[in-house]
Formats: C-alpha cells, sequence, structure tokens
C-alpha cells in the first residue's frame, strides 16, 4: 500500500500546483478527507489490492518495485520527460518492468495515472501539445485500462481527432460510458464518413440479395460496428442520443436500418452487433429524436422502410416459431432407440 500511496503523491505533485509540505495518507487516498488536489485522481474507482506485499527486512519495498516508482514518477514529472523520444523510451521501460514485477490491479492503476497525466498536460493552450501516440496504444493494449478511469483520456483523442487511439479505446476499454460512447459515434460519423464523403469515396457494399447500399463507407462501418458492440444502457443512452444533431442521427439510423434488413440471422463475429444490438440501439434512437423524426418529410420514407423491415423480421421469426413447433412434434412421435450399456458380463436373448 506504501507503494501506492507514493504513487499517488508523485503524481499530485507533478501535475498539481498544490502544496507538497504535507504527505499524503490513506484517508486522502479514499477520499475521507476533502482537497482540491485529489480531485482528479478521487473519481478514478479502481481496484486495488489490500493484500501484503512482500517487503525486505527493513520495511522497505523491493528493489524491482522501487526501480517501478522511479520510472513511473519520471513518467509523471513534466519537467523531468519533455520530448516524445524520452516519453516512448520510459514507457518502453514501464511496460516491460511493470509486467514482471507488479500485480495487474498496480499495474492497471499506474496505467491510468499516466493516461491521466497526459490528459493534464494538453490541457494548457498555451504549450504545445504533447501526444505520444505509439506509447498510448501501447499502455491502452497491454495494461487493461479502465475507461472509467480515465475518461477524460478519451474526450482528449477525439479532440486530437486521433482516429487509430480512439478506435483502440473502444476495442481495448469495455465500460465506455454512455455519454461519452456517443461521443464516439459522433467522431466516427463526423471524422470519418465527413472524409469519405468530401473525398467521393464508394459508399460501401450492397447486399447479395437486395439493392439497399451501406449508407456509409467502409471504414466508418467498420468503427461504427465496433462502438455499437460496446455495453450501454439502453434508459440512459436515450439521454446521451439527444446531442447528435439531425442529419447524425438520420446517418445513423439508416446505417441500423441497413444492418437491420441486411445482416444474416446468426453473426459469425464478435465485431458485428446482433440482431438484439441493433434493435435496441434502433429504439433508443427514436426515443431521442422521436419528435423531429415524425415532423421532418426527409425521415418519413426511412421511418416507413424501417416498419416495413421490422414487420419482415417479424414474419420471419413467427414463422420460425412455426417451423419450431413441427420439429417438435416429429421429434415427440419419433422414438429414438438408446443405446444400453452393458456391464462386462450379460446375457441377451435374441429372437428370430
Amino acid at each position: 500500500m506504501r507503494f501506492v500511496s507514493q504513487v499517488f503523491q508523485t503524481d499530485i505533485r507533478a501535475s498539481m500546483s498544490s502544496s507538497t509540505d504535507q504527505p499524503g495518507s490513506l484517508a486522502s487516498l479514499l477520499g475521507t478527507e476533502s482537497s482540491a488536489a485529489l480531485s482528479t485522481q478521487s473519481r478514478i474507482p479502481v481496484t486495488l489490492d489490500w493484500t501484503e506485499k512482500p517487503k525486505t527486512k527493513d520495511g522497505s519495498t523491493t528493489p524491482h518495485k522501487d526501480e517501478v516508482e522511479s520510472i513511473v514518477e519520471e513518467m509523471l514529472d513534466p519537467t523531468k520527460v519533455k520530448t516524445l523520444l524520452h516519453f516512448s523510451r520510459v514507457c518502453k521501460a514501464f511496460l516491460e518492468k511493470s509486467q514482471t514485477d507488479l500485480d495487474l490491479p498496480s499495474r492497471t492503476l499506474l496505467a491510468s495515472l499516466i493516461l491521466n497525466n497526459i490528459t493534464d498536460r494538453n490541457k494548457d493552450e498555451t504549450k504545445k501539445h504533447f501526444w505520444p501516440k505509439k506509447s498510448l496504444l501501447r499502455i491502452i493494449e497491454e495494461c487493461n485500462v479502465a475507461a472509467s478511469s480515465c475518461p477524460s483520456f478519451l474526450l482528449s483523442a477525439i479532440e486530437m481527432r486521433d482516429l487509430e487511439v480512439v478506435k483502440s479505446c473502444v476495442e481495448h476499454m469495455q465500460d465506455i460510458p454512455d455519454n461519452i460512447l456517443t461521443k464516439v459515434l459522433q467522431f466516427f460519423i463526423r471524422h470519418i464518413q465527413g472524409t469519405s464523403n468530401g473525398s467521393q469515396e464508394s459508399t460501401g457494399t450492397s447486399s447479395p440479395e437486395t439493392s439497399t447500399a451501406c449508407p456509409v463507407s467502409t471504414a466508418c462501418a467498420q468503427c461504427l460496428n465496433k462502438a455499437l458492440c460496446c455495453p450501454f444502457n439502453d434508459t440512459f443512452i436515450v439521454d446521451s442520443l439527444r446531442q447528435f444533431s439531425f442529419d447524425e442521427a438520420l446517418v445513423l439510423l439508416r446505417y441500423l436500418h441497413f444492418l437491420l434488413s441486411t445482416m444474416p440471422a446468426s453473426v459469425q463475429d464478435d465485431s458485428t452487433p446482433t440482431l438484439n444490438i441493433v434493435a435496441d440501439w434502433i429504439s433508443a434512437l427514436l426515443d431521442a429524436h422521436f419528435t423531429q423524426l415524425i415532423l421532418s418529410p426527409e425521415a418519413r420514407v426511412l421511418l416507413a422502410e424501417l416498419a416495413q423491415s421490422v414487420q419482415m423480421q417479424e414474419s420471419f421469426y413467427t414463422e420460425l416459431e412455426a417451423v419450431k413447433t413441427i420439429l417438435q412434434s416429429f421429434k415427440d412421435s419419433v422414438l429414438v432407440p438408446v443405446k444400453q450399456t452393458s456391464g462386462s458380463y450379460s446375457i441377451e436373448v435374441l429372437t428370430i
């Protein structure tokens, strides 16, 4: 616990301008003491390992943990790490040492502190942006960082328009808050689809069974699929979806209609949203923009096509239920012989 406490104190000294004369305490880390200097770290819901850590005879931590601690202190201090090359070198050392010398909760905690520190360094508009992209991607992919522990970082990646970092966060962070998830969808629609429209890129492929063409580009569809597969609360997501402009809502609704009309009954991989997920997103989007969709002449055709697709899906599954009943009756009428296992010795009488 001494190691985690020292890391928090170091991060506070490096990121905040408060006084460092007063030593940190466990009570301040747990939020029982209100302090403006701890406002950034106090909202980080991380899982700490309360088990006793191995120590030396004099009560100090092991030399390996002290080495990782010094590396993290250097990474969190902007006065020591001023260039991207220096940060990349120190980050590589941190990832290698922490993988062997730290347990997973401690490693995840330190990684979230590093990401939050990068976010704080970019808040000062008077200074040049500090964005070590390759190192950030390695931290996201290898350290199992929770999005709830560094929500501002994902927002910073969106502000930086770093598509690769945003995609990596969506792929490796499983607990993205609903309000940030909607901002990710907006980013994909504005950045990727807007760029595709500006360059007159092909709008994707059409279904082999229908003439319905994908309303977004292939790159945008891949990114939207990953975001749509993220877990969300179907009640709270409605308020966040109201942040969409009407045009953005139409783009997303058209794509969801495309998925509903053309997707197979069984999805082969986890990167494509299932029928239930598509239905939940359509329902939430309709609830969020109900009035605009009803009053807009542009959306009437889309709503009519959407209603028709829903009716076709309903009829399809109704027929499947009928087939299921018929198959069950056949199964009950046909007696399938059950092989009886005999012991090591048995007498069987055969009648001809």
